[in-house]
């Protein structure tokens, strides 16, 4: 878009630009190849999506500060999130992923204290053993009034105890339940791949053959301008041999000769525009240029 704007581009780029735009929106909604979410973090955000819907409201715990947590936030706060809280071992990483999404650190240790807030858990440490307990999942349900809690276990090895799913109005994930419908995912997108193909090789040819239509074009104005440069030769050589005609019937002479000449240029035309479709345009043009001598039209005017 800069590029046109700034017209450095011609013609030739600006329209495969464009046929680019075009067919990447026709794969986009003609087969399923964006469906599916093909990372671990953002499928992640997938899942919270069908639990909660709205994140306006809901207050999203982060524990631990490493990238994949620090992806599930950026993807949770893209999708609404507003209110943080980021609790990790180190409290000065805490605190700069708290700042980054206007959210509040708290001390590791006090983790166990701010549960009952959070609707939604990401945990991603380093810890040997598990950091949020059964007892502390119960406890925080309790006071949430049973409403729902979404966890996702991002550790290896796990952070959160696996008997926490058994907890009602608790909804637990871990990474191996994530990378599951990643890889589904992704072989769903594999399958869609035939049917983008088709649609890419389809442009593709009718790109090709409008280039090709455009080398066509200028070699059939040449062979055009040959044929109608000898019937005019022919029509100064014929004009003293008829004597005192009238202009009149010269007029018709000089029509009849341009018409026949655009019939018989005709086919040659079509024909050509034909095999620039089929990508064989220039192998014709030069057939024509060499059956009709017009490589050599600027030589024999010389002699």
């Amino acid at each position: 878009m800069t590029a046109t704007a700034a017209e450095t581009t011609g013609s030739i780029l600006n329209q495969l630009f464009q046929r680019s735009l075009n067919v990447a929106k026709e794969v986009h909604t003609k087969t399923n190849i964006g469906r599916g979410k093909v990372s671990v973090s953002t499928v992640a955000v997938d899942l919270a999506i069908k639990i909660f819907k709205d994140f306006s409201e809901k207050t999203i715990f982060i524990i631990g500060a490493g990238e994949m947590c620090e992806l599930v936030l950026k993807h949770l706060v893209d999708c609404g999130a507003k209110s943080t809280i980021v609790a990790n071992r180190s409290f000065d990483k805490a605190m700069s992923l708290a700042e980054e999404y206007d959210g509040k650190a708290i001390n590791y240790e006090k983790l166990e204290d701010y549960l009952p807030e959070a609707d939604i858990i990401i945990s991603s440490t380093s810890a040997p053993h598990y950091v949020v307990k059964t007892e502390h999942v119960r406890h925080a349900i309790k006071v949430r009034r049973g409403n729902p809690m979404l966890l996702v276990d991002i550790a290896v090895p796990r952070d959160i105890n696996p008997e926490i799913a058994n907890i009602d109005n608790v909804y637990l994930y871990n990474i191996d339940d994530l990378q599951t419908v990643v890889s589904s995912n992704i072989d769903e997108r594999e399958n869609e791949l035939g049917k983008c193909q088709v649609i890419i090789d389809k442009e593709v040819s009718q790109y090709m053959a409008w280039t090709e239509e455009l080398k066509i074009g200028p070699a059939i104005s040449q062979l055009r301008n040959h044929f109608h440069d000898i019937g005019e030769q022919e029509l100064e050589r014929l004009r003293p041999k008829l004597g005192d005609i009238a202009h009149e019937e010269w007029e018709h002479i000089v029509y009849s000769m341009q018409r026949t000449l655009n019939k018989i240029l005709h086919k040659p035309a079509k024909v050509g525009k034909e095999k620039a479709k089929n990508g064989g345009g220039f192998q014709y043009v030069e057939t024509i240029k060499h059956l009709f001598g017009i490589h050599h039209k600027k030589d024999s005017s010389k002699k």
